[in-house]
């Protein structure tokens, strides 16, 4: 239905690398579209903000290993 323009940044890509990459972009089945709606109800009751001890663990978590993002 579109064409699809591949191109990567930084240093030459290895061939085989490449047409790994470009076997999979030309595997892709249009049919997957219908998921679509799946994957958004999936985070439906994931909420908006998270609860505050879990952000206070995982900011707890960040400090201990600085220069990990």
């Amino acid at each position: 239905m579109v064409n699809v323009w591949i191109s990567l940044i930084g240093p030459p890509a290895d061939e085989a690398l490449f047409r790994e990459i470009e076997a999979q972009v030309r595997a892709f089945s249009a049919w997957l579209y219908l998921l679509a709606p799946l994957a958004v109800l999936r985070y439906a009751r994931v909420p908006f903000n998270p609860p505050l001890p879990l952000l206070q663990q995982h900011e707890r978590g960040a400090l201990s290993h600085p220069g990990r993002h």
